[in-house]
């Protein structure tokens, strides 16, 4: 991926990240994580791959994103809910 181009996602990450905090209230679960480890089929925790991202937004929606040398994708998104806090 460009220079330029990862400069510009992270920024608008970035933004997203801040506005969501920035309206966050006590019934919402808000951020952007990046993904660390994984596990397979039971299997011991693994190093993950860089650039798994997923968001969680003020609205009750989340994205999983991507980022791949030819540019960022979302793998798919929805809504949650928050039972317990």
């Amino acid at each position: 991926m460009k220079p330029i181009l990862k400069l510009t996602v992270a920024l608008c990450l970035q933004f997203l990240a801040i506005t969501t905090f920035a309206q966050a209230n006590k019934k919402t679960f808000t951020g952007i994580w990046e993904l660390a480890q994984a596990a397979y089929n039971g299997q011991p925790l693994q190093n993950a791959p860089h650039g798994y991202l997923k968001t969680f937004n003020s609205d009750g929606t989340f994205a999983n994103v991507q980022m791949r040398n030819t540019g960022a994708i979302i793998s798919h998104s929805g809504r949650y809910q928050v039972n317990t806090i």
